[in-house]
């Protein structure tokens, strides 16, 4: 008979046990201590618009602050991924994803959202915890998790939160310090480029101290420059999109100002 009991008891700690652990796991987790500071607006180097953020964790855990992000309008709409608020480009941040330390900041910059209006971003953020290693655990080695970590995308069962940063009124408008049209082969000339389009750029510097040489390409096709990408040198850029290939156009720039305002890229088929 004690057995009988001894057994029984063993089995109600056991299932007490088991709920337990099941109701600590389904608890929502604790609401991250991180903030998302707007420090201002720039341009990358390809002149393209971006906003730039501190990024703190006040927690006394390390926290990942992924690629994927959202941007959130003052008109009451659900906030949007930024691949679609985001169209010109890829939405990605810079750098894509950083692991913060407790009390540690990062700078970020992101791409702006296209609609000149008053915006916050909303930053994917885990907490490095047990629930976080248990959801990296389960997820295992499998085919969706590979893919996941390839894309620097959060795995669905991964504890997440999204972060807001303070409201940001839309950038200025600025005067283009340089404007570019493209002619397509049958003549047809374009301001601006939709869809996939890459830039490839040369840079030659040259100055009283030192000179060099560069060679960088990137997502985007920007035809405002808002910047002078040097000081002293020539800036020699081709575009490609579609079927199409552009020649070089190259500009002089002297003390940050370039010898032409206007310039077009002419493309040609490369079929």
């Amino acid at each position: 008979m004690r057995k009988v009991i001894l057994i029984r008891l063993l089995l109600v700690i056991v299932a007490l046990a088991i709920a337990g652990g099941i109701w600590i796991v389904l608890q929502p987790p604790k609401p991250l201590t991180v903030t998302v500071t707007f420090t201002g607006y720039t341009n990358d180097y390809f002149g393209r618009d971006r906003a730039t953020f501190v990024v703190t964790n006040h927690n006394d855990v390390s926290v990942k602050r992924w690629h994927v992000w959202r941007v959130e309008r003052t008109d009451g709409a659900p906030p949007q991924d930024a691949a679609y608020a985001v169209v010109d480009e890829l939405p990605t941040p810079s750098p894509a994803v950083a692991f913060l330390a407790p009390r540690q900041s990062e700078s970020l910059t992101l791409p702006i959202p296209t609609n000149r209006t008053v915006w916050r971003a909303l930053l994917r953020c885990s907490a490095d915890g047990w629930k976080y290693r248990y959801a990296m655990w389960r997820a295992g080695n499998s085919k969706t998790r590979k893919l996941a970590d390839q894309l620097h995308i959060p795995y669905p069962s991964l504890p997440h939160q999204y972060i807001a940063s303070n409201w940001i009124e839309p950038a200025p408008p600025r005067i283009p310090l340089v404007t570019a049209v493209v002619e397509l082969p049958d003549g047809t000339q374009l301001n601006g480029i939709e869809g996939y389009c890459t830039t490839r750029q040369e840079i030659e510097t040259k100055g009283r101290d030192s000179s060099g040489h560069s060679t960088s390409s990137g997502t985007g096709c920007e035809l405002l420059w808002y910047r002078a990408p040097i000081q002293d040198g020539t800036v020699t850029r081709t575009l490609s999109f579609s079927n199409f290939v552009s020649g070089p156009v190259t500009i002089t720039f002297k003390n940050g100002t370039p010898d032409v305002t206007n310039f077009v890229f002419k493309m040609r088929s490369t079929q």
